[in-house]
């Protein structure tokens, strides 16, 4: 005979259950764009009611900034682990310039799209978008200085120089979203990298 008895509801903790939506809420962002983040697609990400998600985020804007700082904290703090790993200042400022059109960070640059359209009008986005857009300067413009200071790169302004090459790779990704001469400016993107920062050329072995 199969039980009829309902299943009695597990309470989770607080701060527990915010962190499971907070989850389910960047998985959909993270699949289908920040645009798609509702009440109703977390909850179902997550399986609970939408009053729940409500509950621990009644405001949907809100939800939708912490959701983007957090994906974008967690590509900045993956590029600094992979840093990290390369004692050299000179091979690490390479390593970079590599890494900034790489093609796997289409995901992000679709969500920084979204993020600078939609904080037009979410001042709570407006506000996340910036300090993550101060951190990608500070990160760049701190491993040009390393590098110069170890003789690598030969800079004046380091500041000047991380502006410049963030500007060029964020065209990049972005036009590689649609196919735009994508292969030939990634090549480009190394070569006008070193010549704007006028780095050591490699040694040959």
């Amino acid at each position: 005979m199969v039980s009829t008895t309902p299943r009695a509801r597990v309470r989770k903790d607080p701060a527990e259950r915010a962190q499971e939506i907070l989850a389910a809420a960047r998985a959909v962002a993270a699949r289908d764009g920040l645009t798609a983040l509702t009440l109703r697609s977390v909850a179902r990400e997550a399986d609970v009611a939408p009053s729940l998600v409500a509950h621990y985020f009644p405001e949907v804007e809100a939800l939708v900034a912490e959701v983007f700082g957090a994906l974008a904290q967690e590509e900045e703090s993956g590029l600094r682990a992979e840093l990290a790993q390369v004692a050299d200042a000179g091979e690490r400022l390479r390593h970079l310039l590599d890494w900034l059109p790489a093609t796997d960070r289409a995901g992000m640059t679709a969500l920084w799209l979204e993020a600078l359209v939609l904080g037009r009008r979410n001042a709570r986005l407006a506000e996340r978008a910036r300090e993550d857009l101060g951190r990608w300067q500070s990160l760049v413009r701190e491993e040009i200085a390393a590098a110069a200071a170890a003789g690598a790169a030969q800079v004046e302004d380091p500041a000047d120089a991380a502006a410049r090459l963030l500007a060029f790779s964020d065209g990049i990704n972005e036009h590689a979203l649609v196919g735009y001469e994508e292969p030939a400016l990634r090549v480009r993107f190394r070569e006008v990298g070193e010549q704007v920062l006028r780095m050591r050329p490699l040694r040959t072995r």
